[in-house]
């Protein structure tokens, strides 16, 4: 897990889409987008972008659903326009499952 230089959890900034994967690297704009959204993230903040939250949200989950904020729009360097980005902010049904 990435640590922020404060001892908690780093930010985590998560896209979908296709990727090129060469020597071990993975390249392309899905990539750039996650970096870029990870960017914008805070703490121990999970970002995740508009399409990922879609395919949560369409997906059945074991846990209960994932929960996402209202959303919030940003620029996003080296990335044209605006991207709108959700913060996960839990399940309804039930946390994910304590750490044993």
């Amino acid at each position: 897990m990435r640590r922020n230089g404060r001892g908690g959890p780093g930010p985590h900034g998560a896209a979908r889409g296709e990727a090129i994967v060469e020597e071990g690297d993975f390249f392309g704009k899905n990539v750039i987008l996650a970096a870029r959204i990870a960017a914008q993230a805070e703490g121990g903040e999970i970002l995740v972008s508009a399409d990922l939250k879609e395919r949560a949200e369409s997906e059945p989950q074991e846990n209960g659903e994932l929960c996402f904020d209202g959303g919030r729009e940003l620029e996003l360097k080296g990335l044209a326009g605006t991207h709108r980005v959700y913060k996960r902010i839990g399940r309804t049904d039930a946390e994910a499952p304590a750490p044993v």
